[in-house]
């Protein structure tokens, strides 16, 4: 049971990795969508208050300037939205794969126990796909 338990805690730690890894990205884009997010209110601010008193080709530029610092933000939120779907798809293909092989050890200990229990403390989880068939059929 230990050799499991150390085999899952190994098969972890490259997904751990990764989802740190992504984890940290994912806070340094909010760092920078809240100082766009800051910029474009200073921008939306001095816009406002100075509307009447520009002209109509400093508001374009104005205007232009507010569009693309919001482009940019809406791509910055768009790659941590990849970041955790990538996090999501890390841990439920993990997940998954943990519940195949414990599917698959405890039919092999269900079989085990039918055909002869003193076998089982022989047989490793490692073995079960190539023990499996020989002992059930």
């Amino acid at each position: 049971m230990a050799d499991i338990y150390e085999k899952c805690l190994k098969n972890a730690q490259p997904i751990q990795q990764k989802m740190e890894e992504n984890l940290y990205n994912i806070r340094i884009l909010d760092a920078t969508i809240k100082q766009i997010e800051k910029e474009l209110k200073q921008k939306l601010t001095q816009m406002a208050n100075t509307l009447k008193k520009t002209s109509k080709d400093e508001r374009r530029r104005q205007y232009e300037a507010i569009e693309k610092l919001y482009e940019r933000a809406k791509n910055l939120s768009d790659d941590k939205i990849q970041l955790a779907e990538s996090n999501y798809e890390m841990v439920d293909v993990f997940i998954q794969k943990l519940d195949k092989e414990t599917s698959s050890f405890n039919s092999f200990a269900e079989c085990v126990q039918r055909v002869d229990p003193q076998h089982f403390a022989e047989f490793s989880f490692d073995g079960v796909h190539a023990n499996l068939p020989q002992l059930c059929s």
